[in-house]
């Protein structure tokens, strides 16, 4: 980025959904350019019949709850270097039926699980 008032936002499902294995985004990313972390969850393939787009605004997973390596994608981005902001990005159908309350519940909670696992995963390594 070669300006000062622009920066990359990662987001979990992306990177997945790329096909971006863990290690090509450790070796690739440079934490300088990153301005934001978003992360969630998907199921291995998008649903037979459906688009990505669709993919992406009507099926996301609260982290952990997926087939996506969340817990690897926190620690990946904690070994290169990463401290800034993070955000739950929940775009699904289940989300939205849910009342405030309980959709944040549910984001706060699996996240948390997910970042428990991470620390304890990188304390471990």
């Amino acid at each position: 980025m070669d300006h000062p008032h622009a920066g990359l936002v990662v987001d979990s499902w992306h990177v997945f959904r790329a096909g971006t294995s863990l290690d090509e985004l450790r070796r690739t990313l440079d934490p300088a350019t990153v301005v934001g972390v978003e992360v969630n969850d998907a199921d291995a393939l998008p649903q037979a019949g459906r688009s990505l787009f669709e993919d992406t605004r009507d099926n996301r997973r609260y982290p952990g709850e997926g087939a996506q390596d969340v817990v690897g994608f926190f620690c990946t981005m904690a070994e290169i270097g990463w401290s800034g902001p993070w955000g739950v990005e929940m775009l699904s159908i289940e989300h939205r039926a849910k009342s405030l309350a309980d959709a944040l519940d549910a984001a706060r909670d699996t996240t948390l699980r997910c970042i428990r696992l991470a620390e304890a995963g990188l304390q471990l390594g």
